[in-house]
């Protein structure tokens, strides 16, 4: 992530996994068009606590935003992304949006040519760990992650205190934020993983004998 988003709202955002639910990310994620935060395709769906989150960040100045979608083709090893600019004032030509439009995809493939290497450095997590921190982004507990992943719950519970102890955090609360932070999980993944989205239905875990 590359933002001058104020500190404190980024803080609250990752700490508070918000992700999961931001709608700007959702509709990036399956849109082709770039869109305004006000507008009804928009604002229309959002459930209380997207509408929630949405009421926070304006308290920190982070609102009437437009968000440009960047789908990268498969066949190109770069994740897709977003780039959303947030006006400081209402009295911007819609020339300029068009710009941004324009000039998104190009800094964006520049941003990730400025940060492979790097990116590449700080990369500790494995892809295991990466996976099991995502699905606890969305919520699961060991078990349930065991049984997304088709391992035992020990070795999913072992896969995140590994994961907690490279990044050298506390709580797995913690983990997801300091992954995200760090590039080395993206919004994307802690929404809906891969793993996931190919499993059909439901896990209930089994009760124990009384």
């Amino acid at each position: 992530m590359v933002h001058n988003y104020p500190e404190r709202w980024v803080r609250i955002y990752l700490e508070s996994q918000l992700q999961a639910i931001d709608p700007v990310l959702q509709r990036a994620s399956r849109s082709a068009l770039p869109f305004f935060w006000d507008d009804e395709e928009m604002t229309r769906n959002l459930v209380p606590r997207q509408r929630e989150l949405l009421a926070a960040a304006r308290t920190f100045g982070v609102e009437n935003g437009y968000t440009i979608p960047i789908h990268v083709p498969l066949s190109i090893c770069i994740p897709s992304g977003s780039c959303s600019v947030v006006p400081d004032t209402q009295a911007i030509n819609s020339a300029s949006y068009l710009a941004a439009s324009l000039m998104a995809p190009y800094l964006y493939h520049a941003a990730i040519r400025t940060t492979s290497d790097s990116n590449r450095a700080r990369f500790i997590l494995s892809r295991r760990e990466r996976q099991c921190l995502a699905l606890v982004a969305q919520g699961k507990d060991d078990w349930a992650i065991g049984r997304l992943l088709q391992i035992s719950e020990h070795t999913a519970h072992a896969y995140i205190e590994s994961a907690k102890r490279r990044l050298g955090v506390a709580t797995r609360a913690q983990a997801v934020a300091e992954a995200l932070g760090s590039g080395q999980l993206s919004p994307a993944e802690c929404r809906a993983s891969r793993v996931t989205s190919q499993c059909h239905g439901t896990f209930s875990r089994p009760h124990q004998p009384t």
